[in-house]
């Protein structure tokens, strides 16, 4: 059996596409609710840049922390099983020989059947993962609670804001929370792709 720190060192949860195909949920709803976002009425009330520009921090604080902990791999396919292995699947097999090369100077016992390498996987890793999925989740209700934070801010001064229709409120109000509303789509996005890769047989909220 192998300690789950060195099973972390090696196991790299996606690929090169992975982390692209990550990128791309960021941008998934981008211009979902894109009709009905009008920053000029916004920009009665407070500056539309500097309100997206928030909430962009936030969504990109959240995403760097998920995708920082996912190393690269553009050799192979991973596979973690809960409690049984890592197998590794090399897409040529001419890597197979330096890929075990390469994960024999972490650990001791690899598998080899093929394209295909297996690792032994204790316990221990299968609760880290379980630890890394709480962590995600806290991360992911911080960055809500952030996105809620710069909305109410933002709808409290066009509220507060004097000489102005009725309907530029309303129409303002509206835009913020789309603008917001876009975001969070994109931080469930984010949760789920890591919940995915931490491959937890749990429901994702």
């Amino acid at each position: 059996m192998i300690r789950s720190s060195a099973i972390f060192k090696i196991c790299s949860l996606q690929s090169m596409r992975a982390i692209h195909n990550s990128m791309m949920l960021l941008n998934k709803h981008k211009n979902k609710r894109k009709s009905i976002v009008n920053k000029e009425v916004i920009a009665e009330f407070l500056d539309p840049e500097e309100y997206c520009e928030k909430l962009d921090d936030v969504k990109k604080s959240l995403a760097n922390y998920l995708l920082k902990k996912v190393p690269l791999n553009h050799i192979a396919q991973i596979l973690v099983k809960p409690n049984e292995n890592v197998e590794i699947k090399c897409h040529n097999a001419n890597d197979v020989r330096s890929v075990k090369r390469a994960i024999l100077q972490i650990v001791g016992n690899v598998l080899h059947a093929g394209n295909v390498l297996k690792i032994p996987l204790d316990r221990s890793a299968h609760d880290k993962r379980k630890d890394l999925m709480k962590l995600t989740d806290t991360q992911f209700k911080s960055s809500l609670k952030q996105c809620n934070d710069i909305w109410g801010s933002a709808s409290q001064r066009i509220r507060r804001t004097g000489k102005v229709s009725v309907d530029s409120k309303f129409n303002a109000q509206n835009s913020i929370t789309t603008i917001k509303n876009n975001v969070i789509d994109e931080l469930v996005a984010l949760k789920k792709k890591k919940l995915e890769e931490l491959n937890l047989d749990m429901e994702v909220e």
